[in-house]
């Protein structure tokens, strides 16, 4: 009974690319380059569509729509970006609580 043990050899893959007006840089760590390249530009799509969602530098993004509604009216949201703000408060709380 002979088993195949092939193994797999692992490698790094990565881009670098200014996203969000910041470098980023993707690694993925595969055996295969293509899929490896997919995944990458995966991820590369992903931070676009949440910079678009969230950009200040577009007028009609929510987050722009919520800082010219600031203090005047409601604004409606995606539940993605109420689920995030929600988060960013959690964090911000923690951050600045007391340590007694």
């Amino acid at each position: 009974m002979g088993i195949n043990k092939e193994v797999a050899i692992l490698k790094e893959f990565k881009k670098a690319e200014k996203l969000m007006g910041n470098s980023f840089e993707i690694t993925v760590v595969h055996d295969d380059e293509e899929q490896a390249t997919t995944k990458i530009e995966m991820a590369i799509a992903e931070i676009k569509r949440i910079e678009k969602l969230l950009t200040t530098f577009n007028e009609n993004s929510q987050t722009n729509r919520i800082n010219q509604q600031a203090g005047i009216s409601a604004v409606k949201v995606d539940r993605e970006v109420f689920d995030l703000i929600q988060r960013s408060k959690k964090y911000l709380m923690l951050q600045t609580e007391p340590l007694i």
